[in-house]
């Protein structure tokens, strides 16, 4: 694995600097991932409490007053001894590193002279490769530079400029004069974890099935021993249907009361129909299978946050008299699939639900072609989902901001790249 260190200028690690968010983040993913990164910060950081754990602090930074260079501006009496005090702090370190992260340090005017120290240290280790992190919105590139101010408008040695996204980079290419095929894209992340402090249950289904990844995901809590009237096989089936068309998907059953072995044999039946039906083991979670502290209940808070982490809610009950998980999961913004058949779910889901037909124990349903019949709700609830905007951008924030996909699809590459 490629050896990293990320160098900043931190004095603290205060969460009111949105940069350390980021960085932060950075070092958990290559942490999640196997990496063992360092962290360069400055000589008197105090925070030490506060950096993510397996993360190596490196205190090696040298404090200085900063200035905000303006361009053309002449050079500053102290900017030779500062250059040469950053080149002193960090030559001992990098000789044992392959990759050096930076942010904003060959950008902004507030340090031009550690600009000036990483093109030094470049020539001093030309293996080391550098990925320098853009934070700011590319500015023109003005004429008639003079040192030092050429330094912020050139590429530095052996690096790449990493950018926030995709339609400034071309501003960016111009500004440093160079090619497009010098930048690359990371996005920020806003991870779920902290964001939204996850209970240790909803962690766990996040590390054993696509959470963070599904494009439509359901939450439906049930005791177990009456899953046959919360007609749990009908839910499963409509999943089924939505994965059909083409997205990706997840059912997360908070099954309760499944602490013995009758129980367990019921889950075992539900799976191996819902794998008849087209899901896949891992598009499937069953609370109770994922530690036996869970089996025989799940606490409240979690069920709330996988809640809020859902964007459907389907209550194919045959039975329902003001139902608190349908209250609950409209609260937290789902669309809600009820039954028609219990005529008290529109007292409480109203006109902006969707009703299709699940069957009740006054009515039972005959389906003249079942199969048709939720192949055809399958295509309304996707309808539906793709007209609610705000639940398609949470989804899409979840599925793309997330540590696992940035880290996966774009950190990750840029370490091996030649």
């Amino acid at each position: 694995m490629k050896r990293v260190v990320v160098i900043t200028t931190f004095a603290s690690f205060s969460p009111d600097y949105s940069l350390i968010h980021v960085v932060a983040d950075q070092l958990r993913m290559l942490v999640m991932n196997g990496y063992e990164p360092a962290l360069v910060v400055q000589e008197g950081f105090t925070d030490d409490a506060q950096i993510p754990e397996g993360v190596r602090l490196l205190k090696a930074m040298p404090f200085m007053h900063l200035h905000d260079y303006q361009v053309h501006e002449e050079p500053r009496p102290d900017f030779a001894a500062n250059v040469a005090a950053v080149v002193a702090g960090l030559r001992p370190i990098l000789s044992e590193f392959d990759i050096a992260m930076t942010h904003d340090l060959v950008f902004l005017g507030w340090y031009l002279p550690h600009n000036e120290a990483i093109r030094q240290l470049s020539g001093e280790f030309p293996r080391l490769r550098w990925l320098h992190w853009i934070h700011s919105a590319p500015s023109t590139r003005p004429e008639g530079l003079t040192y030092p101010h050429t330094l912020r408008y050139t590429m530095p040695p052996n690096s790449r400029l990493v950018y926030l996204n995709n339609h400034d980079t071309l501003r960016l290419a111009e500004a440093y004069g160079t090619s497009m095929e010098s930048i690359r894209v990371v996005y920020n992340t806003r991870d779920v974890r902290p964001f939204f402090a996850l209970h240790p249950v909803v962690e766990r289904i996040m590390e054993r099935h696509p959470l963070l990844d599904a494009e439509v995901m359901a939450v439906f809590p049930f005791s177990t021993p009456r899953h046959a009237g919360k007609n749990v096989q009908k839910l499963i089936y409509l999943m089924a249907k939505i994965k059909e068309r083409g997205r990706r998907v997840l059912l997360v059953l908070v099954n309760s009361h499944c602490n013995n072995e009758k129980e367990r044999a019921t889950v075992r039946q539900i799976q191996a129909f819902a794998a008849r039906k087209g899901l896949a083991p891992g598009e499937i979670c069953f609370t109770s299978t994922l530690g036996s502290e869970w089996e025989y209940s799940v606490p409240h808070e979690a069920i709330r946050q996988l809640f809020q982490l859902s964007n459907l809610f389907i209550n194919p009950s045959l039975s329902e008299s003001c139902s608190l998980i349908l209250l609950e999961a409209a609260l937290c913004k789902n669309l809600l699939v009820l039954n028609r058949d219990v005529p008290a779910m529109r007292e409480f889901g109203g006109e902006r639900a969707l009703y299709p037909q699940f069957g009740s124990v006054q009515t039972k349903v005959t389906y003249q072609n079942e199969e048709a019949y939720w192949t055809d709700w399958a295509r309304i609830i996707l309808g539906a989902l793709g007209q609610e905007r705000a639940l398609d951008s949470f989804r899409l924030t979840l599925r793309r901001h997330n540590l696992d996909w940035v880290f996966r699809h774009q950190l990750e590459p840029l370490l091996y790249e030649p």
